[in-house]
């Protein structure tokens, strides 16, 4: 990892941890270079909007206030990022997270994969290489399945 993405992560783990739940929220944008457009946008609101996620997202949202509440995870929220992956091209995760250890873990629940959704994450991981991209499948009987995407290129 280069001094500059640790710079970036730093930063942006940083101004996501500030955020408080449920409130409005400044927007943070980390620039790769002078005048280059945001690479990394925090929303506008980070709340956590219930009705907006699917069940998976809601077991998911359970799993995470859970870790949080035993010191595991620092910080967390429902689509609070935007990753630029190309000219006029984003990527939003459905979970961000800060881990006990500062690092940003993004977590995509997915209860069916399109492909258009695979090439996005897997963009995003090669790009943002300081952020852990990890894939949530629902399986049988309610349990979700964890897969870390390794970053290519």
């Amino acid at each position: 990892m280069t001094a500059r993405s640790r710079r970036t992560m730093r930063a942006v783990a940083e101004a996501v941890a500030k955020q408080p739940r449920g409130r409005s929220a400044k927007n943070v944008k980390v620039h790769r270079a002078g005048s280059a457009p945001a690479d990394v946008e925090l929303s506008t609101s980070v709340a956590i909007p219930s009705a907006a996620m699917n069940r998976w997202e809601r077991q998911m949202a359970d799993w995470l206030a859970l870790g949080e509440s035993i010191g595991e995870i620092k910080w967390w929220a429902f689509e609070p990022l935007r990753f630029r992956i190309g000219k006029g091209a984003f990527y939003t995760p459905d979970f961000v997270v800060v881990d006990e250890l500062g690092q940003l873990v993004a977590y995509e629940v997915k209860g069916h994969w399109e492909e258009d959704a695979r090439v996005r994450i897997k963009v995003a991981a090669s790009r943002y290489r300081w952020v852990r991209f990890v894939v949530v499948k629902a399986a049988s009987k309610g349990a979700l399945t964890f897969e870390p995407v390794l970053a290519h290129g």
